[in-house]
């Protein structure tokens, strides 16, 4: 699965920019209900992040349910 690059210019940072991302790709079904998503180093591969950075994002996913 190719995701988008995230921007390390703009002051929006990775993991909102991640979450972001994530939560587009789950409204667009990208992964079913009930699916797991990639694990951390996968997604820190992906979109070319740290792995701190994909745990921020994925905390912040979680809480939002």
């Amino acid at each position: 699965m190719s995701m988008p690059r995230l921007d390390k210019h703009t002051p929006v940072p990775l993991y909102h920019q991640l979450k972001i991302a994530l939560m587009n790709a789950i409204q667009a079904g990208q992964w079913q209900p009930g699916q797991q998503l990639p694990n951390e180093n996968q997604l820190a591969e992906d979109f070319g992040v740290s792995k701190i950075t994909v745990r921020q994002a994925l905390r912040e996913l979680a809480d939002l349910g």
